[in-house]
C-alpha cells in the first residue's frame, strides 16, 4: 500500500506515518519500497515478521473477544454485532 494511501485510512498525516513506519521498519515488521512507476510513492508492506506478529495480535484479540462476550445471550450479541458495525461505517 502506498504510505498516503495508509496516512488517508489512519486518520494521520504522513509525517506521522513516517516516523511510526521507520520504527516498525528497524524491528524488521515491514518493508518500505519505491514505487515501480510513481517514483514519488513509497510502498509499505509486512514482511514475513510482520504478518506473523499480526496473526498473533488478531488472535488475541479474537480470544478476548470470546472470553468478554461468553456470558452474554445471542441476541445481545446480534445487538451488540450490528451496532459495532454501523459504528465502522460512520469511520
Amino acid at each position: 500500500m502506498r504510505m498516503k494511501e495508509l496516512a488517508d485510512r489512519l486518520g494521520i498525516t504522513t509525517g506521522t506515518l513516517t516516523v511510526q513506519v521507520e520504527k516498525l521498519v528497524q524491528f524488521g515488521l515491514i518493508a518500505r519500497t519505491p514505487h515501480e512507476v510513481d517514483r514519488r510513492s513509497i510502498l509499505v508492506e509486512l514482511t514475513s515478521e510482520g504478518t506473523a506478529l499480526h496473526k498473533h495480535h488478531n488472535r488475541m484479540h479474537l480470544q478476548l473477544t470470546q472470553d468478554i462476550t461468553r456470558h452474554i445471550d445471542p441476541e445481545s450479541i446480534k445487538v451488540l454485532t450490528q451496532s459495532f458495525e454501523k459504528m465502522n461505517r460512520e469511520f
